[in-house]
């Protein structure tokens, strides 16, 4: 074993090692902001979640997260699978505010075979209240069951009040209405900017 992503022997139990995914790869001089989830691929900025001062939130236990070879990129996507609750969302929280101004893109892909996924909201939040979100299907996505990659303008969130100066809340997921077991797999999540 060489230690490397190349798809070589794990040295452990003789599996082969999964092959690292991406259609973009990180390239060093690539503006790329990592929040610490959805995402397994290089970065020139990281946010980390560390669970002390940047959290990942399951709101109300609405869903439960798990890792699935069904991938866009890395290793793994993450499968949220929504429990039996009027509603469901989670979103990555900051204590501290961050200044994300010089970003201007969120890139992410999703899937589900789950029609009333569609009508889920991706969201940020500025301040203590400023939220901004967006419906899925708005943005482009069907939940036909095949990967989709959205390039989401962040004015899309500043059109409705977020201070990107000033965020607390990076990203959310929000549904209203809940169909307990409907899935929405996410992977490929980061900020950038256009063209780079």
């Amino acid at each position: 074993d060489d230690g490397g992503d190349d798809g070589g022997d794990d040295g452990g139990d003789g599996t082969p090692d999964p092959e690292f995914l991406g259609d973009d790869p990180y390239v060093d001089g690539d503006s790329r902001l990592s929040i610490g989830a959805f995402y397994e691929g290089g970065f020139s900025q990281e946010l980390e979640i560390d669970q002390e001062t940047r959290h990942l939130y399951i709101y109300s236990e609405s869903f439960t997260i798990s890792t699935s070879e069904d991938r866009v990129e890395g290793y793994t996507s993450d499968s949220l699978v929504t429990d039996d609750t009027p509603w469901w969302g989670g979103g990555v929280h900051w204590d501290t505010a961050e200044d994300l101004s010089a970003w201007d893109v969120l890139h992410v892909s999703l899937k589900s075979s789950d029609a009333g996924m569609e009508s889920t909201t991706i969201g940020m939040t500025s301040g203590d209240t400023t939220e901004g979100k967006v419906s899925l299907s708005s943005l482009g996505f069907t939940a036909d069951g095949s990967w989709q990659t959205l390039n989401i303008p962040l004015t899309e969130f500043t059109a409705l009040g977020v201070d990107l100066s000033d965020v607390t809340v990076p990203l959310m997921f929000v549904q209203d209405v809940n169909t307990a077991g409907s899935t929405l797999m996410v992977d490929d999540l980061y900020f950038t900017v256009s063209g780079g």
